[in-house]
């Protein structure tokens, strides 16, 4: 589905060339120039506020049925992981809980390190959310000596 200010940008273009075509005139040679500008200042406006708007738009809150069955998938590009993490993030609602009560939330983890006492452990977002979204997100757990989770945090790599 489009983003809603990809209109505006198309719009923008198009106003540029019909106002080209019918010769619609400030002096004659500021009207081409003028319309290229217009359109590329909104198109910029859209390339980088896009990402940001449509980033709110698919946001939904933190379901673990839904999030361990990737059943609110809109595409490729907002799985429903990456679309419940803010929520999940933000709620802080696996702070204090062992390792066994997140798997049970949030299902078998994608990877797992140890360091010394304390592991981590990884599930995969999907791609990141940004203008050029070459790397992917994933939520990192952190847990402490005593195996409950002390840190929550968004990662992208």
């Amino acid at each position: 589905m489009p983003s809603p200010t990809s209109g505006i940008a198309a719009a923008a273009f198009v106003l540029g060339v019909l106002l080209w075509r019918f010769r619609i005139t400030w002096p004659g040679f500021l009207l081409l120039p003028v319309g290229w500008i217009v359109g590329a200042g909104i198109s910029m406006m859209y390339m980088f506020s896009g990402p940001a708007i449509e980033n709110n738009r698919e946001q939904i809150p933190f379901n673990s049925v839904q999030w361990i069955a990737g059943s609110q998938d809109h595409g490729t590009l907002w799985p429903t992981r990456l679309r419940m993490a803010d929520d999940l993030v933000n709620s802080k609602r696996l702070l204090g809980k062992s390792k066994d009560e997140v798997v049970a939330l949030l299902g078998f983890p994608d990877i797992s390190h140890t360091n010394g006492s304390q592991k981590t452990i990884e599930y995969v977002l999907g791609p990141e959310r940004s203008l050029f979204g070459i790397d992917s997100e994933s939520i990192v757990v952190t847990l402490d000596a005593n195996r409950r989770v002390k840190i929550v945090e968004n990662m992208r790599r």
